[in-house]
């Protein structure tokens, strides 16, 4: 009978602490700085100067407990989140069940994807944008990503890789097993 509703931020929260620590940083005239708090990544350079270069996950290494990564993306200043099935999850008679969940169904999303990569001008753009662009899928994301000015990497089951026209110059593959792919917005 103790029914109760609660509200967990902890989505947006990685994301915030980026948002703040690259403003504090921004504030004190710090010239270049990388901010990582729990996976959600902030570039900052003053000027503009500095070229960062972080690497993307390899879902399908980390779903065998093996770190690898796609690719890199190079960027002077930025938000980066991802947002993948391989994170938090468990299999069961051969069905992943992850933490991703489908808002119409309450179970995990079942789509095409394995990880969707976000990069934007806020931490917490790109935590919103990352399980948005994951819950919607590749196409109905398009749209969503125009509307904020957000880039994205979508990495698939069948082990395409999609990424953005504005980033896609800035894209260098890892992994020679993938067909990278450009997505027009």
């Amino acid at each position: 009978d103790n029914l109760y509703t609660g509200l967990d931020l902890g989505a947006v929260g990685k994301g915030y602490g980026c948002d703040k620590a690259i403003e504090i940083y921004s504030q004190n005239n710090v010239d270049d700085a990388v901010i990582s708090v729990g996976g959600t990544i902030g570039l900052y350079s003053a000027e503009d100067k500095k070229e960062w270069t972080v690497a993307i996950k390899d879902p399908f290494e980390a779903m065998k407990g093996n770190y690898s990564t796609i690719g890199n993306i190079r960027l002077n200043k930025g938000y980066i989140a991802t947002s993948g099935l391989y994170e938090k999850y468990f299999n069961e008679d051969d069905t992943i069940y992850h933490h991703i969940l489908d808002p119409d169904t309450g179970y995990p999303v079942e789509n095409e994807l394995m990880s969707v990569t976000v990069v934007s001008q806020t931490g917490v753009l790109s935590e919103i944008l990352s399980t948005a662009c994951f819950v919607m899928g590749v196409e109905n994301s398009k749209e969503v990503l125009k509307q904020y000015n957000a880039q994205a990497v979508f990495v698939l089951k069948d082990k395409n890789i999609y990424v953005t026209d504005g980033i896609f110059d800035n894209f260098e593959p890892a992994a020679h097993q993938y067909s990278i792919k450009k997505l027009e917005l």
